[in-house]
């Protein structure tokens, strides 16, 4: 995962809420729905940190985390390795 999956999601979203309001920089009633980075693998976890960091550095993403999500927390999905295999048993 890199920092621009991240950032590709939000931008959708954010077009989406235009859409629907029907007005241009008005946000959609109902706000935003969260978007996380999700590292699955070690290598994954070996990267977060810098991910995260890149992300933060973008004073739009930070401001919409401020804004729209428990202020100053960003969140992430950890996925155990197995879970794929969990999945495919059901």
């Amino acid at each position: 995962m890199e920092a621009s999956d991240i950032l590709a999601v939000e931008l959708l979203q954010k077009d989406a809420r235009l859409a629907v309001s029907g007005q241009i920089g008005k946000p959609c009633p109902g706000g935003t729905l969260r978007v996380v980075p999700l590292f699955e693998t070690v290598k994954d976890l070996r990267g977060a940190g810098s991910m995260i960091r890149k992300l933060l550095s973008i004073d739009w993403y930070r401001e919409h985390i401020i804004k729209n999500h428990n202020g100053h927390q960003e969140g992430v999905l950890l996925l155990p390795g197995n879970f794929t295999k969990l999945k495919r048993m059901l």
